[in-house]
């Protein structure tokens, strides 16, 4: 399964002003991940986070996007 297609094959597109980040890029604080069935959502803020720290596919996360205007 890629980063950028869902269980269906179905391709997976960033949101309006977002793009999506490749496969071993670092995730960074400011991104959405991809839930199938579900769509994009925001990272979750708690003491600790599920996010990994490059992008790739972890469990119910199937892709990451950033801000179009991020400055990497």
């Amino acid at each position: 399964m890629s980063a950028y297609a869902t269980d269906k094959g179905k391709k997976i597109e960033a949101p309006d002003g977002w793009k999506m980040i490749s496969e071993g890029i670092g995730v960074p604080h400011i991104h959405r991940y991809y839930i199938e069935g579900h769509g994009w959502s925001e990272p979750k803020r708690t003491i600790s986070t599920m996010t990994p720290i490059y992008a790739c596919v972890w469990g119910y996360m199937l892709a990451f996007a950033v801000p179009e205007n991020l400055e990497r």
